[in-house]
């Protein structure tokens, strides 16, 4: 989950005015932690400005310096971790852009890491195009009370719930395995999403992120979500007449990140899990998230990158996507 959500007006003028951003710690499961929409204002501003290329010699050294780079931070956040926890304290590099961490004892540290490296495999072989350029430290705990303690000394604006949670600016996770680990798996696609897609919705992020809540590395070289405890919420609002009316497509595409975490947060997330799940088990999901992520410029809502993938409009999708649900997925 993403951190406690900020008015990004609000985030842009602290920016111009030369502020220190405060800390965005993003999550699994309940309340966000905070979130800033899909991209801070200096990342809006950048993708929204086209720049020349750079020349193939100017380019090679600037990735050699983006390596440099990746390489230094990945030694910081090793070597901080080993003065935290001790120079024994379980530590692998996956991809060589995750720092993970055993910060609590009796932690199934390998089980996790293998996990991570397995869905890293696909998610930057196959789904994203653009690997993040700094490093991020995944702290792995099996408790509530590690969990709490570590998002309140890592992020300044704490953690709701008690699962997981994505701070975009320290680019710290934290993730308690005590549940399940595809916790870990969920949390890991917030970095990458902010790299490869940093203009996407937070219910769209959310929506892929909480897909691989339950993984599913089938065929081999694939991965795709199951459906998991998020049905249960999804099917309950469609049994009450009151809450009925808000189940469509449709309300995903205007969902402004603010209304997702509102007092219906819980349905939303189920929506927006269940809809990318849907157009997964299509076959669709991944045409419409490069889609959408490449032309967001003059299409800022999806709408018009869903309907050249599917040939549908979300209305028009609507009643094959809920009748899927209905039938039990």
């Amino acid at each position: 989950m993403r951190a406690r959500r900020l008015v990004v007006l609000t985030a842009a003028l602290a920016l111009a005015a030369g502020a220190c951003q405060t800390d965005l710690p993003t999550g699994i499961g309940g309340a966000p932690v905070a979130s800033d929409g899909g991209a801070s204002a200096a990342e809006g501003a950048a993708s929204a400005v086209a720049e020349p290329p750079l020349d193939p010699v100017r380019q090679a050294a600037f990735d050699a310096q983006a390596r440099a780079d990746l390489a230094a931070d990945v030694v910081r956040r090793t070597e901080r971790a080993r003065r935290t926890y001790g120079d024994d304290v379980p530590l692998r590099v996956e991809s060589g852009l995750f720092v993970l961490v055993g910060a609590e004892r009796g932690v199934p540290f390998d089980a996790a890491a293998d996990l991570a490296q397995r869905a890293l495999d696909v998610y930057l072989g196959s789904f994203f195009a653009r690997r993040p350029d700094r490093a991020v430290t995944v702290y792995l705990v099996r408790s509530a009370a590690p969990f709490s303690q570590l998002c309140a000394a890592r992020f300044p604006s704490g953690c709701e719930g008690d699962l997981g949670a994505y701070s975009r600016t320290m680019r710290d996770i934290v993730v308690n395995l005590g549940p399940g680990l595809p916790t870990l798996t969920h949390e890991l696609v917030h970095p990458l999403v902010q790299t490869d897609f940093p203009r996407a919705p937070a219910w769209f992020e959310e929506g892929i992120a909480s897909l691989f809540e339950k993984p599913v590395f089938d065929p081999p070289g694939e991965l795709h979500g199951a459906t998991n405890w998020r049905y249960d919420r999804l099917a309950a609002a469609l049994a009450t007449p009151a809450q009925q009316p808000k189940v469509h497509a449709q309300a995903l595409f205007h969902m402004s990140d603010f209304v997702l975490d509102d007092f219906d947060r819980d349905l939303h997330y189920a929506m927006a899990r269940m809809f990318c799940q849907w157009l997964d088990q299509r076959g669709q999901l991944w045409a419409f998230y490069r889609a959408w992520r490449d032309g967001v410029a003059g299409d800022q809502t999806g709408e018009k990158s869903f309907a050249q993938v599917t040939g549908l409009t979300p209305e028009e999708a609507d009643a094959p996507w809920l009748e899927w649900v209905k039938r039990g997925r």
